[in-house]
């Protein structure tokens, strides 16, 4: 096919913008993603779509923060206990007698009338007695982190718009989440343009390149929480472009292009977005690299990007 130079579209209203109005831009004009619910170990990395909140207090109870002996503070001047039991963490709370004390370990519930906890180093027990260690100094509450202290039942612990890392992974298991409401997330295409673009392990010539920029934008997209990311490679050739991008547009929510968006003989890419109906928001953008970028929308509302080409050889 005998190749033609490119007929580029009507111009965009914003040229040469900054990336902060680039990113504006963008921002304004991304469509909002259909909210879904998926199982709470498939939401890293999702955008949140609800209010969560506290399942009860937290903690739920009187917690022992150290190993040792929990004993009512009210008996300062006493210096030796009567062993009364062990409370382990997740065992039901045991009732403390009177001047005595019950073994508790780190996360156990604080037995019904103690209130402080003495750590295991600085309390010699016997079979059945524990005494505090000469010297040791304590003091009523120690060691007690109070029921409700962090939150209480019902308290907004997340709001909608928050991506799901691993602090938020931890808030919704606390708050009893097995299900989240979630952004859905896109089907991408990327696409990278070009007769001198040759795929890994294909054989290659002395006057091409590997085509890297198509796999680093979809690393790029997964590690943002997008795994719907299918990877194309079109010639310079203003026909099959248009056929191709075409049936992506019908394919995907969201189409990447690499490649073709200069000023070049051969770059169709804007001939083609022109013909395809594609309104172009802005292009270019005052930085270096990436200065011809384009930022464009198809009549169906999808988001379409079309970046400069293969950085490296």
């Amino acid at each position: 096919m005998t190749k033609i130079p490119t007929h580029r579209p009507a111009q965009a209203q914003h040229f040469r913008i900054s990336v902060r109005e680039a990113e504006a831009l963008i921002a304004s004009h991304m469509p909002l993603a259909p909210a879904v619910t998926v199982p709470i170990e498939a939401a890293i990395q999702r955008v949140l779509r609800q209010t969560v909140t506290a399942e009860r207090d937290q903690p739920p109870f009187n917690r022992a923060t150290m190993d040792g002996i929990a004993i009512s503070g009210n008996y300062n001047s006493q210096r030796e206990f009567q062993l009364a039991g062990t409370q382990a963490a997740g065992q039901a709370s045991v009732k403390l007698p009177a001047a005595s004390c019950i073994e508790v370990m780190t996360g156990a519930v604080v037995p019904e009338g103690a209130d402080t906890v003495i750590p295991v180093e600085r309390v010699l027990v016997t079979a059945a007695t524990a005494a505090i260690e000469a010297g040791y100094d304590y003091q009523q509450g120690q060691f007690v982190h109070l029921r409700g202290s962090d939150h209480q039942q019902g308290t907004v612990l997340l709001k909608p718009g928050v991506t799901i890392g691993p602090p938020e992974m931890a808030v919704l298991a606390a708050a009893g989440q097995p299900d989240v409401l979630v952004s859905a997330t896109p089907a991408v295409a990327v696409i990278s343009t070009g007769d001198e673009l040759v795929d890994v392990g294909a054989p290659i010539s002395a006057s091409q390149i590997r085509s890297s920029n198509d796999r680093a934008l979809a690393a790029a997209l997964q590690q943002a929480g997008i795994n719907s990311v299918n990877r194309h490679s079109f010639k310079d050739d203003a026909g099959q472009l248009r056929t191709g991008i075409a049936a992506l547009l019908e394919q995907n929510d969201m189409l990447v292009l690499s490649g073709g968006v200069s000023m070049g003989k051969y770059d169709y890419l804007p001939q083609v977005l022109a013909e395809l109906g594609i309104e172009v928001v802005f292009h270019k953008i005052t930085q270096r690299p990436g200065l011809p970028m384009w930022f464009c929308k198809s009549t169906s509302g999808q988001p379409v990007f079309a970046l400069p080409g293969n950085p490296v050889s």
